[in-house]
Order: structure tokens, then sequence, then C-alpha cells
């Protein structure tokens, strides 16, 4: 038997041992003390009701008498001082209801995961079994990610729901290149409802953290579908509308427009090692100037219309942008266009200039 698999049953069965031993003795403890503090409550409530009893109406005797004082008014019941530390009430709950259920949580889990392990090693579930699964589980995540917002827990909404996201992209990229269940449109159409679906979550949320989570998927998304063809029209379209919803749909969440950027620039860098060749450097040209353009009006949109404050990512993607852009129009124009590159760097200095004076 393998060493890791030694190691997690050893701490399953200290687990159960734990829970079926040390906490009952754990619990009785404490509700001895428990029993004991509600007999002091009940020895004081008996004790104002003697007093309050003390003070009844009698019946009045036949000649008058002298007005007698007024009867002083009862003593009230001395104030319960919260002790410093935590009561036993306090400590049985928090066991009872927090420690308890995450140890059946991560008990359920180990027994969960050694069950999918032995079915799968032994064919019980096939492979739209494991691909269902898969997207079961993510969107039980997203779900649970759902309920758990409408709690007010932000921050683990935004882990479940991104969890789930995850899952269904590894879910959708194993039914497609892994076991080969479904096409490379079927695919490519599921997985861009399911990053519009991710991006509005983040919008109703608004947890950037999804958002972030969403445009990776996005950009992931040609890579794990890759195919032999070279369908460069397909990539441009879909990287360029990518980068505008990151940039006009979603807020300016810190970091967006860095990631839609650099990872553009590197998915072109990958397939232009793979796939350039000079007659479709006109595509290439023009796909890298609404880029640069893109990026540019996007600027100057919060500059302008927006009124936002610059930050360092956008000093940093001003300075980013036309360097990255002059060197591809350099290296694809230079061998057969290199006496218009001065007055190719002279177009750029004049946008930039009037961008500026903007």
């Amino acid at each position: 038997m393998d060493e890791p698999l030694v190691l997690v049953l050893v701490l399953f069965l200290i687990a159960v041992l734990f829970t079926a031993i040390l906490m009952p003795i754990v619990s009785l403890i404490i509700s001895s003390g428990t029993r004991k503090r509600l007999a002091e409550l009940q020895a004081r409530i008996d004790r104002i009701e003697k007093t309050l009893g003390a003070h009844a109406i009698f019946p009045s005797a036949a000649k008058p008498e002298p007005e007698a004082p007024p009867a002083a008014p009862p003593p009230e019941p001395e104030p319960i001082t919260p002790p410093s530390t935590l009561s036993a009430y306090q400590l049985e709950s928090i066991i009872g209801r927090r420690w308890v259920g995450w140890v059946a949580v991560l008990l359920i889990l180990f027994a969960t995961a050694f069950f999918l392990k032995y079915a799968f090693d032994n064919r019980w579930i096939g492979e739209l079994g494991r691909v269902s699964i898969g997207i079961a589980f993510g969107i039980a995540m997203c779900l649970g990610g759902f309920r758990y917002q409408q709690r007010g827990w932000r921050i683990f909404s935004q882990i479940l729901t991104a969890g789930g996201i995850i899952l269904l992209y590894l879910s959708t990229y194993a039914a497609f290149g892994y076991y080969h269940l479904v096409g490379q449109k079927t695919a490519f159409a599921y997985l861009v409802i399911l990053i519009a679906e991710a991006a509005a979550v983040s919008l109703v949320y608004n947890a950037p953290a999804i958002a972030i989570m969403a445009l990776i998927g996005g950009l992931l998304t040609p890579a794990l579908l890759h195919s032999d063809r070279n369908q460069y029209r397909s990539l441009f379209i879909y990287l360029f509308a990518l980068d505008a919803g990151a940039l006009a749909l979603l807020k300016h969440w810190r970091g967006l427009s860095s990631i839609a950027y650099f990872g553009t620039q590197l998915l072109f860098w990958l397939w232009y090692n793979e796939n350039y060749h000079h007659q479709i450097r006109g595509p290439v040209l023009i796909f890298q100037t609404a880029i640069f353009f893109l990026f540019l009006l996007a600027h100057l949109a919060r500059e302008l219309i927006r009124r936002e404050p610059e930050t360092l990512e956008d000093a940093m993607l001003l300075l980013a942008n036309p360097f990255t852009y002059f060197a591809t129009a350099y290296h694809l124009l230079n061998p057969t266009h290199h006496d218009w590159m001065g007055a190719f760097a002279i177009g750029m200095a004049l946008v930039y200039a009037s961008a500026a004076k903007l």
C-alpha cells in the first residue's frame, strides 16, 4: 500500500476516534456545567417570586385604619453580568455547530474522494459520468456561492463561485480535449456562454475576483480548444471581443486591463510562433492596430468620461501598448517597407501628442 494512502487512512482513523470518543466526553463535562448554571438561574427566579409574593394585597379590616405608608417597591433582580470568558453554553454551541460540523465535512470529503478514485480505477463510472460529476459539482458550488452571497458572506461566496467556474472550465476541456465527447464548436459555444455568465455574476456580486476568473478562463479557451487548423480570423475576432468586453462592460477593477492586454499579446505570439506566414500579414496588422487603439481609447475614456484617477497599472499599460505595437509593426513591415519606418514612428508620436492634448 502506498505511503500517502496509509497516512490518509491514519488521519481518517484519528478523526473518527476523536469524534466518537473524546467529543462525547467533552460534551458531557460541558453539559454538567450548563445544568449547574441553569440551577443557579432557577434559584434566583424563585427568590424574586417569593419577594413579590410578600407584598400581595390582603383583605381590609372592617374599621378603617390609618393610611399606611406606601410599601417599598420590590427589589429588582440582580443583573446577570456576562462572564469575561466563553460560557459553557457558548462553548458547547461552538463545538456542536462548528467543530463537529467541519469534522463531518472533512470526513465526507475523504469518503467521497476514496469512493470516486475506487470507482474510476474499476471503471464503475465512465467518461461521460466523470464529466457529468464535474459539471454537477461546479454548478453546486456556484449555487452555494449565491446562497452565501445572500447571507452576506462575500469572501466565502466568491471563493465558492470562482471554484465552481474553474471546475466548469475543466469539465468542458475534459469533454473536448481529453475524452472527445463533444466537438470543438460545441465546446467553444459552451465556454463563451460560461464566460458571459461569469462576467454577469461578477457585476451582480460586485466581485472582482470572479471577473478576473472569467477573464482568465476566456483567455485560456483558445489554448484549451487548440486545433491543427490555422483559424486566425476566429482567434483575432474572439480576442478583440473579449478585450472590449473586459474594458467596456466590466468595472475598472484593478488587474483586469493588464490581464486582458498581456494575455492577448501572449496568445498572439504563441499563435505567431506556430502559424504565421507572410501571406496573412495584413490581417495580423489589422488585429494589432485594433488592439492598440482599443486600449488607448479605453485609457482616454477613463480620463475624460469617467474621471477616474490614474493608477500605476494605467501608466504601465500606457507605456507598454505603443511600444509593443510599434515593435510588432516594425518587425512585420521593416523587411519590405524599411523607408517608411521613420514616417510610421512620427505618425504614432502625433497620435499620442493629440491624446495628450485632449
